[in-house]
């Protein structure tokens, strides 16, 4: 069984001195006429962060938003990117994780590198360590606490601060549900018929969509019972049930196992509701959001999905060997490979690389 690693866990410019703007005077009048506005240059330090763009966007003309988000969509559909390749790990590429500016990539070199995402370039490379326990760090009490309950490594954690609960996929063929509360998991997995490689909750504004066509999706009805939901706090029960004020975790997640599947699961009941087949390996790395699910697998291919239909709608070859991680925005997403490249997919139509 191959190892697996851990997952991705200024200067001060000079300041110039600026002269005076001079006052310009009518020349009928001999009055001083306004100062006309100065553009400001600007910096690299005020780049907008991802909080930023997303939290505080800049008003734009509607009619550019339509169109850039309808021509992203097109592209979508119509399989139409531009793609960077990011080189210098030594080893396979397991974890990665970008945002409006950064590409941060976790191998089996055991490093952790930081990329620039427009120029492709590589900002800073980290040393990792080697750990099979799931580890919480509190960065403002200065707490850590492990977990433990599963029976082999731990290969995928994903967090959902809102809830205070975390989501693990391992070797023992399991997804285990953790409450950060108590410190306990709250309710175990079952159904994959290999070691479970990733997993992600799915956002909250998909329930209602998925809720609705549950019964008529479910590919395998000896696996995937498709049972009523019970109540959602009685279901989780423990802290949950004491505080009902408590937010409860989002209902669904997504999971990738060896076993060449993706499977879409029940948070509440602990049912396994869908299952995605198409892949001809096992399946390392997945990212989902609100429209789609990006997986990559052994077989070298990553795979678009539509979440409501259970259908593959894409094939995207390039990398040479197995793809092991996936990040995913809504108008890129970025692959890493056992051949130690990752790669970005851009369908912004002024992407130019």
């Amino acid at each position: 069984m191959r190892q697996h690693r851990p997952s991705l866990g200024g200067s001060q410019g000079q300041s110039k001195r600026k002269l005076a703007p001079q006052l310009e005077v009518d020349s009928d009048t001999k009055e001083p006429l306004p100062l006309r506005p100065t553009k400001r240059q600007r910096t690299e330090n005020d780049c907008p962060s991802l909080y930023e763009v997303c939290c505080f966007p800049q008003t734009r003309p509607w009619k550019d938003v339509y169109k850039e988000r309808f021509m992203i969509g097109l592209n979508w559909n119509h399989g139409r990117f531009r793609t960077r390749m990011f080189e210098g790990h030594t080893d396979s590429i397991m974890c990665l994780q970008f945002d409006a500016a950064i590409l941060a990539t976790g191998s089996y070199d055991a490093t952790i590198k930081l990329w620039d995402l427009e120029t492709g370039k590589l900002r800073r490379s980290l040393v990792g360590s080697k750990d099979k326990t799931i580890k919480i760090w509190n960065f403002d009490d200065k707490e850590s606490f492990t977990l433990r309950g599963h029976k082999d490594d731990v290969n995928s954690v994903q967090l959902d601060l809102h809830s205070r609960t975390l989501l693990s996929a391992s070797d023992d063929f399991t997804l285990r549900l953790w409450d950060l509360t108590t410190r306990q998991c709250i309710k175990t997995f079952e159904g994959h018929c290999g070691q479970v490689q990733q997993v992600s909750f799915l956002p909250p504004h998909l329930e209602t969509a998925l809720s609705r066509s549950d019964a008529e999706m479910i590919s395998d009805p000896a696996i995937c019972t498709g049972t009523s939901t019970p109540s959602a706090r009685s279901a989780l029960a423990g802290d949950f049930l004491a505080n009902p004020d408590r937010v409860l975790p989002p209902q669904y997640a997504v999971s990738a196992g060896l076993d060449n599947t993706l499977r879409l699961w029940d948070i509440f009941s602990g049912k396994c509701v869908r299952v995605f087949f198409g892949h001809t390996d096992g399946v390392w790395a997945l990212a989902a959001d609100i429209l789609r699910i990006v997986s990559g697998a052994g077989d070298a291919q990553v795979k678009v999905w539509d979440l409501t239909k259970t259908e593959c709608t894409r094939t995207i070859p390039g990398h040479r060997e197995p793809v092991t991680c996936v990040s995913l925005s809504d108008a890129m997403f970025c692959t890493g490979s056992d051949d130690g490249q990752a790669r970005l997919f851009d369908f912004r139509p002024e992407a130019k690389f």
